[in-house]
């Protein structure tokens, strides 16, 4: 954030929209850092975060610097990846989290950046918008794609979607195979709290 900072007060980068893009994805990411550790050190989830202890002021500044890249004519990944974080951010609680505008960012973004991991989150985005089997669907899709096949997170989303869905053994079932696939001593006791839903 400092380089960022020294970047937008140089007169040959200042007004370079994507920098300030840059600088609301940075602040808005920032603002959620304490609320992501328990005092234990354990992962808090996004749906169960203390969103009081998000940092006020940084998000102020993020969502200024959100409003300074939009002087550009092009939207780039960063510009979508800041709105997506925004949205978060803007949200009062989880439940109130627009995920059809954040379903749009996704979609745009996997034009952009058609990554394997942005296919992900679209999936997961889907879902949240669409409801459990949307999501399961192309979920399943992604398994196939060999950037994710060992990447716990695919695993994780299915064990939540089947969670919500009502199937429970096959949540744990997909739970066990995200828990084998990462050595994170914090991702693993998370993991555990899910399965023990």
């Amino acid at each position: 954030m400092r380089l960022g900072m020294l970047l937008i007060e140089h007169p040959a980068t200042g007004e370079y929209p994507p920098l300030y893009a840059l600088m609301a994805l940075l602040c808005l990411h920032s603002a959620r850092f304490d609320a992501r550790i328990d005092t234990n050190d354990a992962i808090v989830i996004l749906e169960e975060q203390d969103r009081t202890r998000w940092d006020k002021e940084l998000i102020t500044q993020g969502l200024h610097f959100l409003g300074r890249s939009a002087s550009g004519d092009n939207a780039t990944a960063l510009h979508l990846e800041a709105a997506i974080a925004a949205e978060h951010c803007l949200a009062p609680d989880f439940a109130s989290t627009d995920w059809k505008r954040i379903h749009h960012y996704y979609t745009a973004l996997v034009q952009l950046k058609p990554s394997s991991v942005i296919h992900l989150n679209l999936a997961i985005a889907t879902g949240k918008k669409d409801g459990p089997g949307a999501a399961i669907t192309l979920l399943h899709k992604l398994e196939q794609h060999k950037a994710l096949e060992n990447y716990y997170l695919l695993y994780t989303a299915l064990g939540e979607f089947y969670q919500q869905a009502g199937s429970a053994d096959k949540a744990l079932d997909y739970f066990r195979k995200a828990k084998e696939l990462t050595r994170s001593p914090a991702i693993r006791q998370l993991l555990d709290r899910k399965m023990c839903r």
